[in-house]
């Protein structure tokens, strides 16, 4: 087997350099900032005069790839959460609180129970969610559902957010299925809200790095990718500028970077045209 060049040591590339590490693959990391983690990092910020997340990240006990990623790289007890599956909501236009409660098993008897849903809604407004499992590759959410019921403002449309960083009327329903089924089809056990206890780079970035390099995988920082040299049927080499990397014919290349690098490197690639930010 040929050697495995990876480009982006964000969570994509570190999470794909693990996972071929551990096939048995010789991988090299390349990365063009001077550290790793992309968006999901920690950092000391000097204004604040103390450390800090690079964002929010919320992950729910459902989530078998992060959880199956984490125990690779031996940190599956840095996150923490509470016991039970509580989701509390503010509703900043009527100063109104309420909290989801999803059961425990996988029956979702909680849509019945006013106590438990949100203030307004009735079970048919949840059970309009498994429209999405058929939904087509151009469906957004907002397709699936009634955006005239107070579920739609008070429920879907936050978990939209929350889960595709992007409006319902936006989000594509077939990315939001996969979530639902994982989660909230599981019933509370698999809902759970967690966090990293320490920072985002001590539970997801620094055991990686530590993970790599016990296996001898190299992580090249500031290393910019400026060009790929193509050959009619493959990729024959890295152009770093100050320096180039041959690739065997038996070599692969994986890009982890950002959609507009991807398309700057490989100009036939299709790439998403639009991004939204995302504010901290």
């Amino acid at each position: 087997m040929g050697a495995v060049h990876v480009v982006g040591a964000g969570l994509a590339g570190l999470s794909c350099a693990v996972g071929l590490v551990r096939a048995g693959r010789r991988v090299s990391v390349y990365e063009a900032a001077g550290h790793a983690g992309g968006r999901c990092r920690s950092f000391f910020d000097p204004g604040l005069g103390r450390r800090i997340d690079n964002g929010n990240h919320l992950i729910l006990s459902g989530n078998r790839a992060t959880l199956g990623y984490l125990g690779d790289i031996g940190s599956a007890d840095s996150l923490s959460g509470p016991e039970e599956a509580e989701f509390p909501f503010l509703d900043l236009d009527s100063n109104r609180r309420w909290t989801v409660r999803p059961n425990r098993g996988p029956v979702p008897w909680w849509v019945h129970s006013t106590a438990r849903r949100v203030p307004g809604s009735s079970p048919i407004d949840y059970l309009q969610g498994l429209r999405m499992a058929w939904a087509g590759p151009g469906a957004r959410v907002a397709d699936c559902l009634n955006t005239q019921r107070q579920s739609y403002k008070r429920f879907w449309e936050p978990l939209s957010v929350s889960v595709l960083n992007t409006s319902a009327e936006e989000g594509a329903a077939s990315l939001l299925w996969p979530v639902l089924r994982q989660t909230f089809g599981r019933g509370a056990a698999a809902c759970r809200p967690l966090i990293a206890a320490e920072g985002l780079s001590e539970s997801f970035v620094d055991p990686a790095l530590k993970f790599l390099k016990e296996r001898e995988c190299p992580v090249r920082f500031n290393c910019r990718l400026k060009a790929i040299d193509f050959a009619p049927d493959r990729v024959a080499g890295l152009d770093f500028g100050a320096a180039r990397t041959g690739l065997a014919p038996v070599d692969s290349v994986v890009l982890a970077v950002p959609p507009a690098a991807a398309a700057a490197l490989v100009p036939a690639i299709k790439t998403p045209a639009r991004s939204r930010a995302i504010v901290n």
